[in-house]
């Protein structure tokens, strides 16, 4: 699916990634290699800079290091689904 947040990015949901797209900028893909698992279903961005994926095997929250490089844990899942 496609949606644009209140910041202009447009979202867009594929099988396996979620990508955040600003036209004119810089965009990023987040996917396995940041650790997501499953199909993409949806993502937001909340106030306080956090990104959240859900997926087909649960719910997905970003985390920043101290070189401001993203990964992803997961706060929720279908323990059915996780390997």
């Amino acid at each position: 699916g496609l949606a644009v947040d209140r910041e202009g990015f447009l979202w867009a949901a594929s099988e396996g990634e979620a990508l955040r797209i600003s036209l004119g900028r810089s965009w990023s893909v987040y996917d396995s290699s940041l650790g997501l698992r499953g199909t993409v279903q949806a993502a937001i961005d909340l106030d306080d800079g956090t990104t959240l994926v859900a997926t087909t095997t649960g719910l997905y929250a970003s985390h920043h290091d101290a070189h401001d490089r993203v990964s992803f844990t997961p706060i929720a899942t279908d323990r059915r689904e996780v390997s």
